[in-house]
Order: structure tokens, then sequence, then C-alpha cells
């Protein structure tokens, strides 16, 4: 009974749950890029600091 089940609703399940990834991936991929963005600027202005 229990495998009908989850074969009945495993599509739906499949669907939302790889929607649940995607946005979890558009949003560290975001993360992700800011941070090294802000790191990238901190180091360029403590080069430009130096000369």
């Amino acid at each position: 009974m229990m495998t009908r089940y989850l074969h009945r609703f495993s599509p739906l399940f499949l669907d939302r749950l790889s929607l649940h990834y995607c946005f979890f991936g558009l949003f560290y991929a975001r993360l992700c890029s800011f941070v090294t963005f802000q790191v990238l600027a901190h180091k360029v202005k403590h080069r430009r600091k130096f000369q």
C-alpha cells in the first residue's frame, strides 16, 4: 500500500523537490557571487592603499 501511495505522489514530490533545489541553487549562486565580489573589492582597496 505504501509503495502505491508513493508511486502516485512521486512525480509531484519530485517536481516540488527539484523546484526547491533550483531556488536554493540560485540563492547560493547569488550569495557566492556577492561574497566573492566583496572580497575582490576589499583586496583592490587594500592594493590601492599600499600603492
